[in-house]
């Protein structure tokens, strides 16, 4: 597109330059009955330099711009105002940095975490979290005495030609953990296995050395709180 518009303009400008000097010929070979002819050759002269100059800028607009070029174009589109583009200035609330706590609010802050009550209890929970493993074992050898005294007490009964008896026992402790709610009181939480065991037997000798044979099992959580520097059953 380019060449071709080159080569438009310079058929222009050949016109002209043939124009301008063949037309004193054509004038002197003309009679002299139209004294006023020569004047007439400058309007074409003039037409055939505003013509090329027609043809020049249809051809420099007809060439196409370099990706280059388009790319500048467009960011002068997006550029502020303030810096030579159409683009509206950016908003100054949002360029705004984050407002500073003042020195009233940091004060408050303070004298919330420091609340005497709160750093209370915050201490009873350190004292208590520490204790609470060792409340865990306590609790494992009571659910063992706990087994121990329902063996002891087991109640025998006639069935179908056997006797039969039932009793529950129980696993160690799996979990124990404890954390502070979110008003700031100390919980325990431990969990373990109980289990419920048949005992078939013949006769009464044989109940002295029968298996027992656990029949279903139950996932139990039992939740403690600290009081009185003590962990106590919350049932």
């Amino acid at each position: 597109m380019a060449s071709a518009g080159f080569q438009a303009i310079t058929a222009a400008a050949l016109a002209l330059i043939v124009s301008a000097w063949t037309a004193p010929a054509l004038a002197q070979a003309q009679p002299s009955s139209a004294p006023h002819a020569p004047a007439a050759i400058a309007p074409n002269v003039t037409q055939g330099a505003n013509h090329a100059a027609a043809v020049a800028a249809a051809a420099e607009n007809s060439t196409p711009q370099s990706p280059q070029a388009a790319s500048s174009a467009a960011a002068m589109q997006q550029l502020p105002r303030k810096l030579g583009g159409p683009a509206a200035n950016p908003s100054p609330i949002a360029s705004a940095p984050p407002t500073k706590k003042t020195i009233r609010e940091k004060v408050r802050a303070v004298v919330k975490s420091l609340n005497p009550s709160r750093i209370l209890m915050d201490h009873q929970f350190t004292k208590a979290a520490a204790a609470f493993p060792a409340f865990c074992k306590t609790w494992e050898q009571k659910l063992k005495q706990r087994e121990q005294n329902n063996l002891a007490h087991i109640a025998w009964r006639f069935d179908n030609g056997f006797q039969t008896a039932l009793y529950t026992g129980y696993s160690t402790v799996e979990s124990c953990e404890s954390h502070q709610s979110a008003q700031g009181f100390a919980i325990g939480k431990l969990s373990y296995e109980e289990f419920h065991y048949l005992i078939k037997a013949k006769n009464a000798d044989e109940e002295k050395t029968a298996k027992a044979t656990p029949v279903d099992d139950t996932h139990t959580t039992e939740i403690f709180r600290w009081d009185k520097n003590s962990w106590f059953d919350l049932r």
